[in-house]
């Protein structure tokens, strides 16, 4: 179910969260992410991929980011290419296209009832 009909259904869009995740993260080491297929169906297989992603994410040690801040990073989206050094596209990127995705599928998650707050959303539950 799409929330509105320029969002992407949650089938198409949770696996994007994951490939964005990783794409950040890579940009910062230099190095290619896990190939993930694009083919889950359910919601099983959705927490799947969720969970290889973090595995993934969970894997960077602090050495291997050292340095990313004034790194080249160069990214196609939507067909558009996107240069950046490391640390502006950390903060001017990343971080807020993650926290829009965040935000996002917490919405998603109030309007169709799932009683989660403000504590749920930063973590002190």
């Amino acid at each position: 179910m799409a929330a509105c009909p320029r969002h992407a259904p949650a089938l198409q869009s949770d696996p994007d969260r994951c490939r964005l995740r990783q794409r950040h993260h890579c940009a910062a080491r230099r190095r290619a992410g896990p190939k993930l297929s694009d083919e889950e169906t359910t919601l099983a297989e959705l927490k799947a991929r969720i969970a290889k992603t973090v595995k993934f994410v969970e894997g960077f040690k602090p050495k291997d980011i050292d340095g990313s801040e004034t790194r080249d990073i160069t990214l196609t989206v939507g067909g558009q290419e996107m240069r950046f050094k490391g640390q502006p596209y950390l903060v001017h990127f990343a971080l807020r296209n993650f926290y829009f995705h965040v935000t996002t599928a917490y919405d998603i998650l109030r309007r169709c009832g799932v009683d989660i707050g403000k504590r749920d959303f930063i973590g002190m539950t």
